[in-house]
C-alpha cells in the first residue's frame, strides 16, 4: 500500500497523519519523486486532518526522553525550569512535574546533561 505526504497551505500528512514540518520537506521531495502522474494529480485533493499548530503542540506535550522520564516542552515547563536552574546549581535537587504530568529528579550532576537534549528540543519548535 502506497502512502503519500501531502502539502496543502503549508500542512504536511502522511497517510493521514500530520508530520512535523521540517521533517515534511524532506520526505515530500523523496515522495514526489516516486508518485506517478495520476497519482499526483489526486494529491491537492487531500486534507490534512491536524494543523501544524496542533501537531507541534502533540510534540510538544509528548516531549524527548531523558533518564527514561518523557519530558515536555511547553512555555510553562520552560518558565518552571528557568525559575529552578540557580536553586539546582547552587546544589539543591528538585523532582520537577512536567506539563504532561511526568516528573523527573532534577539535580545539579543531571542538569546539564537534561539540558543538552531538552532546550535543543523546545527551540525545535521556533526553526
Amino acid at each position: 500500500m502506497k502512502q503519500y505526504i501531502t502539502n496543502e497551505g503549508g500542512s504536511f500528512s502522511i497517510g493521514g497523519m500530520c508530520i512535523p514540518n521540517s521533517e515534511a520537506n524532506r520526505h515530500y521531495r523523496k515522495m514526489q519523486d516516486e508518485v506517478s502522474k495520476s497519482d499526483a494529480e489526486i494529491l491537492p485533493y487531500i486534507k490534512p486532518e491536524l494543523t501544524l499548530e496542533e501537531v507541534a503542540l502533540a510534540s510538544k506535550m509528548k516531549g524527548v526522553l531523558f533518564e527514561g522520564i518523557l519530558c515536555s516542552a511547553t512555555a510553562e515547563d520552560m518558565w518552571g525550569l528557568s525559575a529552578i536552574k540557580g536553586w539546582i546549581l547552587e546544589g539543591n535537587s528538585i523532582p520537577f512535574k512536567f506539563s504532561n504530568g511526568n516528573t523527573l529528579l532534577l539535580t545539579p550532576s543531571n542538569l546539564n546533561p537534561f539540558e543538552d537534549i531538552w532546550v535543543p528540543f523546545r527551540a525545535s519548535f521556533f526553526l
